[in-house]
């Protein structure tokens, strides 16, 4: 089985827009009554935040360009 690099998926980078509501939802404390893991997030959105450079991260976090 060969790899056609021509076939990679490229990936849709990631926005300040995108990044602070993701950090919103993701941040926000759990109710004192009912579950603790009930963060509704896009799972997908994290991969891509986990897979950033740390200097693509940091300028995104401090709104550099």
């Amino acid at each position: 089985m060969t790899h056609d690099s021509s076939r990679k998926r490229k990936r849709k980078p990631v926005s300040e827009d995108e990044l602070s509501e993701f950090l919103r939802r993701y941040g926000r404390k759990a109710p004192k009554r009912g579950e603790p893991n009930d963060r509704q997030y896009d799972r997908r959105l994290e991969e891509r935040i986990k897979r950033l450079p740390p200097e693509e991260f940091d300028d995104l976090l401090r709104g550099n360009d």
